[in-house]
C-alpha cells in the first residue's frame, strides 16, 4: 500500500492532505519530527513525505520508498539533501508561492501603520487622551509617496498590486524583471537608493 506521511507541519492541520491520501487508498500519518533519527523512522517506507523543517538527510532518504518523493512546505529546500535525493532517484518538489499573500499583507499592513503614524498617535491618545494632526507632524497622503521595493518576484508583486489601490508611486530594482505595468523600474538602486547620502537620490 502506499504510504504517506507529514513528517512535521507549523500549521493547524494537514485536512487536504489527508483527503488525497484517502482518495488513492494511501496509509497516512502525521509526525512531529525534529530530530534525523525520529525523521528516519517516520519515512521509513514512505512513498510520499511532505516536510516543513524536519532534516532530510541521506540517511532520511535511503529509509524511503524506491522512486519517492518529498515535498516540502515552502519556497525552499534548506533542510533537504538535494544532492543525495537526486543520486536516489527521489524527486523533491516545493511550494512556490507559499506564503506569498500572507507575507505581502503584513508587508503592506506595516507600511500602512507606519506611514500613518497609528503606533505614535496611539501612545499619545492612551497617555493624554487625545492626540491633534499637528501634534506628531504633518503625514503625506498615499498618492504623494514613493515605495521602493527591491526585487519582483511573487512577494513584490504582490505588495505592488495591493499598494496600487491606494495610489502610491512604485519604484523597483530588479534585474531580472521584466517591465510591470505601475512600476518604475531602475538600474540604479544600490548606487543611488541605498546610499546614505539623500541629496544624491533622484527618486524622491
Amino acid at each position: 500500500m502506499t504510504r504517506v506521511v507529514v513528517t512535521d507541519h507549523a500549521f493547524g492541520g494537514v485536512a487536504d492532505e489527508a483527503a488525497v491520501a484517502e482518495r488513492f487508498g494511501a496509509e497516512f500519518s502525521v509526525h512531529a519530527c525534529r530530530s534525523e533519527d525520529e525523521t528516519i523512522r517516520a519515512v521509513d517506507g514512505a512513498d510520499v513525505a511532505f516536510v516543513n523543517f524536519a532534516p532530510v538527510t541521506d540517511a532520511v532518504l535511503a529509509a524511503m520508498a524506491p522512486g519517492a518523493t518529498v515535498i516540502r512546505y515552502g519556497i525552499g529546500y534548506d533542510n533537504v539533501d538535494v544532492a543525495a535525493a537526486r543520486a536516489r532517484g527521489i524527486s523533491v518538489a516545493t511550494v512556490p508561492d507559499y506564503g506569498s499573500d500572507t507575507v505581502a499583507d503584513h508587508t503592506v499592513a506595516l507600511l500602512l501603520t507606519l506611514l500613518r503614524r497609528i503606533p505614535a498617535y496611539d501612545r499619545r491618545i492612551r497617555e493624554t487622551g487625545w492626540c491633534a494632526p499637528r501634534d506628531l507632524g504633518s503625514i503625506p497622503g498615499f498618492a504623494d509617496t514613493t515605495v521602493g521595493l527591491v526585487g519582483l518576484g511573487r512577494i513584490g508583486l504582490a505588495v505592488h498590486r495591493r499598494l496600487a489601490a491606494f495610489g502610491f508611486r512604485v519604484i523597483a530594482h530588479d534585474p531580472y524583471a521584466e517591465p510591470a505595468d505601475g512600476i518604475t523600474l531602475t538600474p540604479t538602486w544600490t548606487r543611488c537608493c541605498a546610499s546614505r547620502t539623500r541629496s544624491r537620490c533622484t527618486h524622491r
